[in-house]
C-alpha cells in the first residue's frame, strides 16, 4: 500500500512540476513502468533498468536511454515521465554498482563500455522500434559523450545537458581546486537518496565550510563522510587536463569531435559546466558538425533547465527519431539577461561580435579610456579568513547563481571599479577576458575576476566571474606581472542607468579551496600565509577587461 501511496505522490509531483516547466500537453498520463529489467554487460555484470511507456499505446514509439547513478525512482522519474506522455518509451537504466546494479561503482570509468553495449541490449529487444535517443543531464550527458563516437545508426538522437565530455572539469580545474563541488558530489555518494541529500543540504554547507577551514583539501573526504573515497584522492591528484583522466578513459574531449549522431547541447549562464560546455559545442563544430545549443538563465539544479531538455528532447530529437522533417532555425539560441529575451545566432561566440576594452582607474572608477599615471590599488588576503564565494556556478540548490554582492564588496579584502551610468542598453554576448597587473607578496596566489550588474538601487549582482593562480619565483615577484583570467562566457544586458563594476580580490572560498600562499601546497598546506596584493592601473600596467558586444547594441 505504502509502495502505491509513494508512486501516486510522484506522480502527482511530476504534474506539479510539469506545470512549472509550461509544457505543452502530453498525449497521455497513463504510463506504466516495467521494473528491474537485467542487462548483462560483457564482463557478466548485471545492469537493472526501469521501463516507462503509456499504458494504453498499443504502437511502437522510439525509446530514450537515460543511464543514471541517481536511482531509478522518486527524482529520476520525474525526469522519465514526461517523455513518456509525449511520445517515448524511457528506459531508466543504473549504472554500475548503484541502486541494485552489479559491480562496482568507479564514477565515470564504465560509461563508455556499459553504454555502448546497453545500446546494443536495446536494439535486441523486441519492444524497440529501431531508433533510440540518448538523454539526461550532469553526469547523464557524460554517459552520453562517453560513447557519442560508437553508437550505430539506430541512435537518431543525443541530448547532453548541462555537462562536459570531461567530468573532473567540475572539481579540479589548473586554474583551481572546485572544493565545494567535490565535496558536495562526495557527500551524494554516501547519502541515501538525491532527495535526502537536498533537503540536508543548507546544513550540510555550513559543515562543507568547517570541514575546508579545519584542514587540507586532501583528507577533507575523511573529514566529511567518515571514510576516504578512491574517486575523491584521484580527483585531488590529478586536475581535469592531466593525461591520467584519458589513460582511464575518463576524459572524452577528442573522442566528441568523431561525433556523426546529431547533438542538442543545453546548458545554464549559472551551471558549473557552463564553459566547458561550451567547449565542446566548438569542438563538434570545428570537426565539421552541426550541433545545436541552447544557453539559459539556469543553475545545475532548476526546472527551467529540465523543462527546455523535455521541449527539445519532444520536438527536435524526437521528431529524427520518427523520420520527421525538423523546421530549420538558427543553430545557437541564448537568453539574455537584464533584457529577458531569447536570442538567435549562426553560432557561438556570435560572429558579428566587436570588443570594448574597460579600463580599471583609481579611486575605484571603470571606463573605456585608459587610466592616467596613478599609484595601485592595494588588499591583503588573508588565507585564515578567506574571501567567500558568493552566488557562483556550483553544485548546489541554493544560494547560486545571481545574488546581492553588496555585502562582500564591504570587505578589506575586495577591490571594485564601477562605471557611470549607462546612457542606454548594453549588451554583453560572448567570451570575456580580463588583464590585470598584479604584483604580490607571496609565490603563490588566486586572481579571482568577477563582473557584476549594478541597478539603480544600488544592489550588486553577479553576471560571471572566472579565477586563475599566479606562481611567481623570488626574482619575478620584485615587478608586477601580467595576469590573464578567462572569466565565464555570458549573454547580459545592462539596462540603461545601470553600472557596470569590476571585482577583484584573491579568492571564492569554498567555491574554490583557498591558496595558502605557498606553491604547491594548496591542497596539502597547513600553514597559511597573508598575501598583500596589488593592483596596477597606470599606463605602463593597463588593467583591462574585455567585454564582447555588438556594433548596434554597444
Amino acid at each position: 500500500m505504502s509502495e502505491i501511496a509513494g508512486r501516486l505522490s510522484w506522480q502527482l509531483m511530476s504534474r506539479i512540476v510539469q506545470k512549472k516547466m509550461s509544457l505543452p500537453e502530453p498525449m497521455t498520463r497513463n504510463i506504466v513502468a516495467q521494473r528491474d529489467l537485467e542487462t548483462r554487460m560483457p564482463d557478466g555484470t548485471v545492469l537493472l533498468a526501469d521501463l516507462y511507456r503509456p499504458g494504453s499505446f498499443s504502437g511502437s514509439l522510439p525509446t530514450l536511454l537515460v543511464r543514471s547513478p541517481y536511482g531509478r525512482r522518486g527524482m529520476l522519474s520525474l525526469y522519465a515521465r514526461p517523455f513518456a506522455e509525449r511520445g517515448y518509451q524511457v528506459l531508466l537504466q543504473s549504472v554500475r554498482g548503484t541502486d541494485g546494479s552489479g559491480g562496482e561503482f568507479e564514477p565515470l570509468r564504465h560509461e563508455r563500455a556499459d553504454g555502448l553495449a546497453t545500446i546494443d541490449w536495446v536494439i535486441e529487444q523486441p519492444w524497440f522500434d529501431g531508433n533510440l535517443v540518448l538523454g539526461g543531464p550532469s553526469y547523464m550527458g557524460f554517459a552520453q559523450w562517453a560513447v557519442a563516437d560508437k553508437v550505430p545508426a539506430q541512435v537518431k538522437a543525443i541530448l547532453p545537458t548541462t555537462t562536459s565530455s570531461n567530468v573532473i572539469d567540475a572539481f579540479h580545474r589548473p586554474e583551481g581546486m572546485l572544493a565545494e563541488n567535490l565535496l558536495n558530489w562526495t557527500s551524494l555518494r554516501f547519502t541515501s537518496t538525491v532527495v535526502s541529500h537536498l533537503m540536508s543540504e543548507v546544513g550540510f554547507m555550513r559543515r562543507l565550510r568547517r570541514v575546508l577551514e579545519e584542514g587540507p583539501v586532501v583528507d577533507s573526504d575523511s573529514r566529511m563522510v567518515g571514510q576516504a573515497w578512491p574517486f575523491f584522492q584521484e580527483v585531488v591528484q590529478h586536475h581535469s587536463d592531466d593525461s591520467y583522466w584519458t589513460t582511464v578513459d575518463v576524459d572524452h574531449r577528442e573522442t566528441i569531435t568523431k561525433t556523426a549522431v546529431p547533438a542538442s547541447i543545453i546548458a545554464g549562464w549559472y551551471d558549473l559546466f557552463l564553459p566547458h560546455t561550451l567547449r565542446d559545442y566548438r569542438a563538434l563544430v570545428d570537426a565539421g558538425q552541426q550541433p545545436r545549443l541552447t544557453v539559459g538563465p539556469w543553475t545545475h539544479i532548476d526546472n527551467g533547465l529540465r523543462g527546455a531538455a523535455i521541449r527539445e528532447g519532444t520536438q527536435w530529437a524526437l521528431a529524427l527519431a520518427r523520420g520527421e522533417e525538423v523546421a530549420e532555425q538558427d543553430p545557437v539560441r541564448v537568453f539574455v539577461v537584464g533584457s529577458d529575451q531569447w536570442r538567435s545566432f549562426t553560432s557561438w561566440p556570435p560572429p558579428e561580435a566587436i570588443t570594448d576594452r574597460w579600463y580599471l582607474h583609481p579611486e575605484g572608477a571603470l571606463d573605456r579610456s585608459p587610466a592616467a599615471p596613478s599609484a595601485p590599488d592595494r588588499y591583503r588576503y588573508d588565507p585564515a579568513d578567506p574571501t567567500p564565494s558568493v552566488g557562483m556556478s556550483k553544485l548546489a540548490a541554493q544560494k547560486v547563481g545571481p545574488r546581492d554582492n553588496l555585502e562582500l564588496e564591504n570587505r578589506s579584502d575586495v577591490l571594485t571599479f564601477t562605471s557611470g551610468p549607462m546612457a542606454h542598453d548594453y549588451e554583453v554576448i560572448g567570451d570575456i577576458t580580463a588583464e590585470i597587473w598584479l604584483r604580490s607578496s607571496r609565490p603563490s596566489t588566486d586572481l579571482f575576476v568577477r563582473i557584476c550588474d549594478v541597478d539603480s538601487d544600488g544592489r550588486s549582482i553577479n553576471v560571471c566571474d572566472g579565477i586563475t593562480v599566479v606562481e611567481t619565483t623570488e626574482a619575478e615577484a620584485a615587478e608586477p606581472a601580467k595576469v590573464i583570467v578567462h572569466v565565464w562566457p555570458t549573454a547580459h544586458c545592462f539596462r540603461a542607468g545601470h553600472r557596470l563594476r569590476i571585482q577583484i580580490s584573491s579568492g571564492a572560498h569554498p567555491v574554490y579551496a583557498r591558496n595558502p600562499g605557498s606553491i604547491g601546497e594548496r591542497l596539502t598546506g597547513t600553514t597559511l600565509h597573508v598575501a598583500d596584493q596589488e593592483i596596477f592601473h597606470d599606463p605602463e600596467h593597463e588593467s583591462v577587461v574585455l567585454l564582447p558586444t555588438s556594433p548596434s547594441r554597444s
